[in-house]
């Protein structure tokens, strides 16, 4: 909110300076917004039901031990355990959001007007 605010009053001084947005700030300024409600709709409606288990963070240390060595050493898992598990749980995000994108495209009707592309 802060943010947001902060933006709108930037915005609304530049305007009182006589500074006009260029096309190019518009692009940003909506592909901004685009990804802000892209990580809304993914933190809120995806990502509600996914969560790393103790179980899965083992599992990739297991894999990726050969990775874990320092100074000759294996680093322990409680000292890594963070780190991969933010790494499962980027994985599984990816993944609930491909299976989420493949369910809505499913149920999408999109109708094409042959006749009226010409005049677009």
């Amino acid at each position: 909110m802060n943010r947001e605010l902060t933006r709108t009053s930037l915005q609304t001084y530049t305007r009182k300076q006589g500074i006009v947005d260029s096309e190019w700030m518009n692009t940003v300024r909506r592909e901004a917004e685009r990804a802000v409600l892209v990580n809304m709709l993914t933190e809120n409606v995806i990502m509600k039901k996914v969560a790393v288990t103790d179980r899965e963070i083992q599992d990739a240390y297991a894999r990726h031990s050969g990775m874990m060595v320092l100074d000759g050493k294996t680093v322990p898992l409680s000292e890594v355990k963070e780190q991969i598990s933010g790494i499962v749980l980027a994985e599984k995000r990816k993944a609930a959001t491909g299976k989420y994108v493949g369910q809505v495209r499913k149920k999408a009707k999109i109708r094409t007007y042959e006749k009226r592309l010409p005049k677009v």
